[in-house]
């Protein structure tokens, strides 16, 4: 039986409020809001409150429970837009400049190494520095003079980039400071220790035509174009690009290396990896097939080619014509590649 609601007054609403209307922790029971007694709640605050009708509950609550006799100003003075209960400053300098965010601050300190007494000395250090205008003014000329050459060193005498049309075969410059950078970092992200190891890799890493086809995303126009077979001939398939498909294989470098296929055909249990014909003699194309029939010997490890399907029927008409029926989602700078690349 739902509890008799007292009557309500300005001194009173706050504790009813708590009463009907809030959870254990503090946050607002959505699911008491259907009924009757909320709804006299509500309906006395929106009398009672005009000047915060137009906020969200939450924001109603947090006016009442408060005392605040009107929408409060933020600290410089400047009016409010849209106030909230997590929105309270005009501005992000005013939010880190305000008592509550000193306070924020002073507790996240707190655990530092630092004393308070160190943090003091620090602070009116910090104070008596930036009083001092001819200390500030001479930092402003230092500034202005370092920001005329930045960039500088990085141009030569006809003032284009030093490295212009270099390359580690021409430039002893670019082939020492390789090295060094390679020395430097070995073992620290390669193989294993890559944070990308066994992750599909981004979206849009590569240099191939991108974009979705009925939902699912390629990175070429051939998986593009075997996704529009799959599609027209109602072939199941799902993306082989899951840990359960992944493949480490040992690169010649000597790390190891994960790997993903492209497609796994449910019907035929096939894994299905797609490559232009022209790469099928790549030694690290061929070591990650090896790699991929080793582990999944009892299924079908096929690779794919633009040789193995018919796809001349995919012209520019045909294109455009799933770009409006929104099969195909494609920006305008790949779908102009993607044109120069058909008939």
């Amino acid at each position: 039986m739902e509890k008799e609601l007292p009557i309500l007054t300005k001194e009173n609403i706050v504790e009813v409020f708590t009463l009907f209307l809030i959870r254990k922790d503090g946050k607002i029971n959505s699911p008491a809001l259907k009924k009757e007694n909320s709804k006299n709640i509500l309906k006395f605050i929106d009398e009672n409150y005009k000047n915060i009708s137009h906020l969200r509950l939450s924001d109603k609550w947090y006016y009442i429970k408060n005392n605040l006799n009107e929408i409060p100003k933020c600290i410089c003075g400047n009016e409010i837009k849209n106030f909230s209960f997590n929105i309270r400053f005009c501005s992000q300098k005013c939010a880190v400049t305000s008592d509550e965010a000193r306070k924020r601050v002073s507790k996240q300190m707190s655990n530092r190494i630092y004393t308070k007494e160190q943090r003091l000395k620090k602070s009116n250090n910090m104070k008596k520095i930036w009083s001092n205008d001819e200390y500030k003014n001479k930092l402003k000329i230092i500034l202005k003079e370092a920001n005329k050459n930045n960039g500088k060193n990085f141009l030569n005498e006809n003032n284009e980039p030093w490295n212009k049309n270099l390359t580690k075969e021409t430039s002893n410059s670019l082939r020492e400071g390789g090295k060094k950078i390679s020395i430097s970092g070995k073992g620290k992200h390669s193989g294993k220790q890559n944070g990308m190891f066994g992750k599909s890799p981004s979206k849009y890493c590569g240099r191939g035509i991108k974009g979705y086809f009925n939902k699912i995303w390629f990175r070429s126009s051939l998986e593009l174009f075997y996704l529009i077979y799959f599609f027209e001939n109602n072939i199941k398939f799902k993306s082989a690009e899951i840990n359960e498909f992944m493949v480490e294989y040992l690169h010649p470098n000597g790390n190891i290396k994960s790997y993903h296929p492209d497609f796994y055909l449910i019907d035929t249990d096939e894994i299905i990896e797609i490559k232009p014909y022209g790469r099928l003699k790549d030694k690290i194309f061929q070591i990650k097939m090896n790699a991929l029939k080793e582990k999944f010997k009892t299924k079908n490890c096929k690779f794919m080619t633009e040789l193995n399907i018919d796809f001349s029927y995919i012209n520019k008409k045909y294109i455009t014509k799933l770009v409006n029926n929104k099969l195909l989602n494609i920006s305008n700078k790949e779908l102009l590649r993607l044109y120069k690349n058909i008939n």
